[in-house]
């Protein structure tokens, strides 16, 4: 059985991202390509911001 590829997580200059929890808002000023990326707050992956 062949497993699942996973995608990876990109981040684009200039994009927002907010914690559902605590309103943390982050924009992304550099960002990197190592593909493991995954930015957190409060214990979650946080959800780009609705424009």
């Amino acid at each position: 059985m062949k497993a699942k590829k996973q995608a990876k997580k990109t981040y684009k200059k200039g994009s927002a991202y907010v914690c559902n929890l605590c309103g943390l808002e982050v924009t992304i000023k550099n960002p990197c390509d190592c593909g493991e990326c995954a930015i957190a707050c409060c214990g979650q992956v946080m959800k780009p911001k609705k424009k």
